[in-house]
């Protein structure tokens, strides 16, 4: 499923250690723990590529808001996170999001008013048995405080004491350069080179025009970076990203919901851009990657009705070439296209023998499986709610609803302190 050979309908999946061992009908478990999944539906574990989980104590701060208006009322309040809210947020996200059936999640961190800021955040995903990655973000946020070259030295030093490769940890990292609409062009370079010395890929936002186009002009633009958002891209820039095998992240609920263009999603896919799916504002939008690949699928659909109708085609004389973006091409994109981006295909993606045994199990209830199949059950309609198990590594972390190893009551109490800490500055906080 989400991979280029399909595994069989119905089948039993074998597990050794960390790793799929089989698949196949009537397995022989002589000896093995059973996991009954009967009716369910096993799928690759779900990969959210670009989620700020430091903001999940903000949950609704962002409600309402358009656009524009984040950066002066959001994000500032990210001055007043000390370190053990920034591991509240990350550790009580990883939590939901094990949950809700997401196996692996890129933490785009720009929370980061000092170095223990960022080893708590790696600390909190560590201990959420949730693969990950931790996006380091190179963004100053306050002048006089931990100033770039301090960044750059601490991304060297927490390359080499807090991450190793090998599939024994879970956790690894990426360089999430500073926005680049808001440094000059040298800074922007000197990130991208202190990523590649250290090699390790980047991830940054792009929201303005013609930014994907002066990254190729410099010979910057390369396989190692992941773009978000991209609403503004051009197809000429679309063709550059393909080019140099960069990636792009969408999230659905945040452009829409924000009131942004939802223009690129399809004309990716079209010009072979590798294209994955976020949540982004957890202040804003529910931990729920299965919203975003209805919202995906369905917007989409909407946009090339739109397009025909504004050619006078309708009803869809194109429909052969509009049925590109279909229920197998979204949820590979919070499967196996997301593993690729983050460079991980090799290990997560899909259900594969020799891959690492990350997977979920998500029950269809009483009205059963989709009669479309499995693709588009979980992209059309299946919910958080509907995931019975998810594994990650070989081991079970979550279970009905309900992440597993983790003190609840403990987590709701440090969520709630940071909340009044946070919110306590009152609503007027300096932009920085």
């Amino acid at each position: 499923m989400a991979s280029d050979e399909a595994a069989p309908a119905v089948a039993d999946v074998e597990v050794t250690a960390e790793t799929i061992t089989a698949i196949g009908p009537d397995l022989d478990t002589e000896g093995a723990e059973v996991i009954d999944a009967q009716g369910c539906i096993v799928a690759p574990g779900l990969i959210d590529s670009h989620v700020h989980l430091w903001q999940t104590p903000l949950r609704g701060a962002a409600a309402d808001i358009w656009a524009g208006e984040y950066r002066s009322t959001v994000l500032p309040r990210r001055a007043f996170f000390r370190p053990a809210d920034v591991y509240a947020g990350a550790a009580a996200g990883a939590a939901v999001m094990l949950a809700a059936g997401v196996t692996t999640v890129v933490d785009f961190c720009h929370a980061l008013a000092g170095p223990e800021h960022a080893r708590a955040n790696v600390r909190a995903l560590r201990e959420s048995g949730i693969r990950a990655v931790h996006a380091h973000s190179l963004r100053v946020e306050e002048p006089g405080r931990f100033e770039r070259d301090e960044r750059f030295a601490f991304a060297r030093e927490l390359q080499q004491d807090e991450f190793k490769s090998g599939s024994e940890d879970l956790v690894s990292l990426m360089l999430a350069p500073t926005d680049l609409h808001t440094v000059g062009r040298e800074v922007t370079a000197a990130e991208v080179e202190l990523a590649r010395a250290l090699g390790v890929p980047m991830t940054f936002h792009t929201d303005y025009p013609g930014e994907v186009a002066d990254l190729a002009g410099r010979d910057l633009l390369g396989p190692d970076m992941t773009l978000v958002h991209g609403n503004v891209v051009t197809d000429e820039e679309l063709d550059l990203l393909a080019g140099a095998g960069a990636s792009l992240v969408v999230t659905p609920e945040i452009e829409v919901g924000m009131g942004k263009p939802f223009s690129t999603l399809g004309r990716a896919v079209r010009s072979g851009v590798v294209t994955s799916l976020g949540t982004c504002l957890t202040s804003l939008v529910e931990m729920d990657i299965f919203a975003q690949t209805r919202l995906a699928y369905r917007m989409q659909r909407w946009i090339d009705a739109e397009g025909e109708r504004s050619a006078g085609r309708w009803p869809l004389r194109r429909y052969d070439e509009l049925r590109l973006l279909d229920s197998r091409r979204v949820l590979s994109m919070v499967t196996i296209d997301a593993a690729r981006a983050i460079g991980q295909a090799d290990r997560i993606g899909s259900l594969e023998v020799g891959k690492q045994a990350d997977l979920i199990l998500v029950d269809p209830g009483m009205v059963g499986m989709s009669v479309a199949g499995p693709e588009a059950h979980l992209v059309q309609s299946a919910t958080r709610a509907d995931v019975a198990l998810t594994m990650v590594a070989g081991r079970v972390r979550a279970r009905n609803g309900r992440a597993l190893g983790i003190d609840h009551d403990r987590l709701a109490a440090d969520l709630q302190a940071t909340r009044l800490h946070v919110l306590a500055t009152g609503d007027l906080v300096p932009q920085m």
